[in-house]
């Protein structure tokens, strides 16, 4: 509901922490197995003896509660990025160490699924969570599909890209609403032909002032919460559908990692403020060009005003991956609800030059046959190009 306020999902997260212990942890009632999460179902599957059990119904009509940024209050410290902790396993009595920001992982040990104590007691629980869809074989079949269409990937290394174990991961965004108005000027150019005394045909550009208002409604801008993640590749992996954003469940984090926000509200608000700015530059372009039949834009200005702002706390699904290539380490990503795939790919220079040296060997043919046809016009003799 819009206009609850940040202290009132503090307080939810005890009883959330304990929910999520024991449905993380689910024994299996035929072999006592650790149960795991299937992605696109609603089940929980036991590894070992293939025993399933549905997960509780959810609302039909749950919608991702949108929160009132104006009632929000200061952002938990996010300075946890070097401490680490250590987990007891109430399964085999293992204690493990884990980076503070991780909030669910798996004992190495005997494989019970482990959810870590919340470090920070105004630590947000999630507003909504996208369950995964894709499973892991399905994310290693997308990203061959996609690492074969890389023309300028060395061919050996195609083959040799077989990616370590997947790991799902629930990567914490932000996301925000807001109604822009925005007032504007520029000038818009439209382009004229003139010919000199020579006979020679120009283009001339004439100037036009302008100015107007726009409005846009922002729905759900993401941003990525956490440090740890590569920002150009995770940007890679949108778009997600947040609106098929499930009320938070601990079964569906059965199997998977989940890692905690390190980056404050109110600071991901100033990186989705500029992303809109630069939504909205390119729209206010396009809509000077179309309603003056314009050639060119410049010097646009804009002076935008957000009302109305709101924001929820997501965890959105990833499958994380890499693959060894010579002494290097390329690490790559698959929209664990949608498929896309982003990450890092080496490079065959040899391929690039040669291709380089094509193109510039193609300019130079057409830039010789026109001179040469242009000549023999002057003699009078037409040369096909």
């Amino acid at each position: 509901m819009v206009g609850e306020n940040y202290t009132g999902q503090h307080e939810t997260t005890d009883a959330l922490r304990t929910e999520t212990e024991r449905a993380t942890d689910k024994k299996c009632p035929k072999c006592a197995g650790v149960m795991a999460f299937m992605p696109g179902s609603q089940i929980l599957l036991c590894p070992y003896c293939g025993h399933k059990e549905e997960i509780a119904a959810v609302s039909q009509s749950f919608t991702a509660q949108e929160l009132d940024f104006n009632l929000a209050e200061d952002d938990a410290p996010t300075d946890w990025g070097t401490e680490t902790k250590t987990v007891h396993c109430q399964s085999c009595g293992a204690d493990t160490i884990y980076d503070t920001n991780q909030i669910s992982g798996e004992c190495p040990y005997c494989g019970s699924n482990q959810v870590m104590p919340v470090a920070q007691q105004n630590t947000m629980s999630p507003g909504g969570i996208v369950p995964f869809k894709l499973d892991a074989g399905r994310a290693a079949q997308l990203f061959k599909s996609w690492i074969e269409k890389k023309f300028f990937c060395p061919k050996l290394a195609k083959e040799s890209a077989k990616p370590k174990a997947f790991k799902g991961l629930y990567v914490p965004f932000w996301t925000f609403d807001t109604n822009t108005h925005s007032n504007y000027s520029g000038e818009y150019g439209l382009d004229r032909k003139t010919e000199d005394k020579d006979g020679n045909t120009r283009i001339e550009t004439d100037w036009f002032n302008t100015r107007g208002a726009y409005h846009h409604k922002i729905d759900d801008m993401l941003i990525c919460a956490s440090q740890k993640q590569d920002g150009g590749m995770i940007a890679g992996l949108e778009p997600f559908q947040t609106l098929e954003a499930q009320e938070y469940r601990p079964e569906y984090m059965a199997g998977f990692m989940a890692e905690r926000y390190t980056v404050k509200m109110k600071n991901a608000w100033e990186k989705a403020k500029q992303k809109i700015a630069s939504l909205i530059h390119g729209e206010v372009d396009t809509k000077i060009r179309d309603e003056n039949k314009a050639d060119h834009t410049r010097n646009i200005q804009i002076q935008t005003e957000y009302a109305d702002i709101t924001y929820k706390y997501l965890l959105l699904p990833v499958w994380i991956s890499s693959f060894r290539y010579g002494d290097k380490i390329y690490n790559f990503m698959v929209n664990g609800q949608t498929g896309k795939v982003s990450g890092n790919i080496p490079i065959s220079w040899i391929k690039v030059l040669l291709v380089t040296v094509a193109v510039i060997a193609v300019i130079a043919l057409i830039f010789w046959l026109t001179r040469h046809n242009a000549g023999a016009a002057d003699l009078g003799i037409s040369v096909l190009i």
